[in-house]
């Protein structure tokens, strides 16, 4: 009995094994490779840039004398006019620089009393043609010089008080461009330096027409020779990929510049408007610019993932009945995923994937 259920067993796991290796000899028989077809497609080359939006032109408004920001007349948003009053600047004074202009308005306003006699007698004895021409207008030159001399120290001294004295060197910052004010760089309370021959003086606004705006980005040397002027440009503003215009390529640097140890060059597009379906486009915005260098059009193609390359020669795997042979091809242009093929294919090869067996 014992004898005769070892045999039923054994006949069992035997049946089982037998069983296992047939399905598996079928499932093999079923396992087949994958194959894409080539086909027609449209191939575009881009250069692919970030940068930032700015305006087409900034207008930088710099103080012209130095002291203290007593009040500002704008604010960021407001939309101002040429000689628009921006900012007063109330200017410190230096008690040793005032009385050296004290000392120069006392010693200039007694040379300027003296050349005054001198020209209202000289001119009384011109009138009665006593003295020559030539003599005359000697003694009104030093008389005018001596004039604007005390004017000139007097308007600095009302500077020092802080007051405004039109016509002269004033202590009024207005605007030298329409457009929207940016940045207010100094609040009140802040000090500023005037500018001169060796400083440009702190800036008190920055003013641009944001009407007009242009795409200010940088390609690496690589790239650099492959735009060109007046090409398309898709410009993605943002982050989130929904607003999106066309502009033109309008400049690219002559001078390249070094950043983080490569050498890049500054590109310029401009755009079209600075609304987009209500959307304001806003200085500072980032934004991305997509420039076709290279463009095919029903192009045979494949997937360059499928390609074999080796050396310099590249090939692909096809599929013969149930043979995989290998076939040499050329290529033409290439977006870093889709390749067109200029030679060796037809749109009935079927070429092999380069990935792992599937199931039916």
């Amino acid at each position: 009995m014992k004898n005769w259920l070892k045999a039923l067993i054994l006949l069992t796991v035997t049946g089982l094994l037998v069983f296992a290796l047939a399905y598996d000899i079928n499932s093999d028989s079923k396992i087949e490779v994958a194959t894409v077809l080539p086909k027609y497609r449209t191939i575009e080359k881009k250069v692919v840039v970030s940068g930032v939006i700015q305006p087409l032109r900034l207008v930088k408004v710099n103080s012209n004398i130095s002291g203290v920001v007593e009040q500002l007349f704008v604010k960021p948003g407001d939309v101002v006019k040429n000689g628009q009053f921006l900012a007063k600047v109330k200017f410190v004074s230096d008690p040793i620089e005032r009385e050296r202009l004290l000392r120069n308005l006392s010693t200039v306003t007694v040379k300027y009393e003296n050349d005054q006699r001198q020209f209202v007698r000289n001119k009384r004895l011109f009138e009665n043609k006593v003295i020559s021409k030539m003599e005359y207008e000697q003694y009104e030159t030093a008389y005018f010089i001596s004039k604007a001399e005390v004017e000139s120290i007097r308007a600095e001294l009302k500077l020092y008080e802080g007051e405004m004295e039109t016509g002269q060197i004033s202590n009024i910052i207005a605007s030298t461009a329409a457009g929207t004010v940016l940045e207010l760089p100094v609040e009140a309370g802040g000090n500023v330096l005037g500018k001169n021959s060796f400083n440009e003086g702190t800036i008190i606004a920055k003013i641009a027409d944001t009407g007009k705006l242009r795409f200010v980005g940088s390609v690496s040397e690589d790239d650099v020779n492959e735009p060109h002027l007046g090409m398309p440009t898709l410009l993605e503003i943002g982050t989130s990929g929904r607003h999106k215009l066309k502009g033109s390529l309008e400049y690219i640097a002559p001078l390249g510049q070094i950043v983080d140890g490569i050498t890049r060059f500054e590109i310029h597009a401009m755009l079209p408007t600075a609304t987009l379906d209500g959307y304001i486009i806003r200085a500072g915005s980032s934004a991305t610019a997509q420039i076709v260098t290279a463009k095919r059009t029903k192009a045979l193609s494949v997937e360059e993932k499928d390609l074999i390359f080796d050396g310099d020669s590249v090939s692909v795997e096809l599929l013969v009945g149930e043979n995989v042979k290998k076939k040499p091809i050329e290529l033409g242009l290439s977006d870093g995923l889709i390749v067109e093929v200029t030679r060796g294919l037809n749109l009935k090869d079927r070429i092999k994937v380069k990935t792992e067996k599937i199931q039916k």
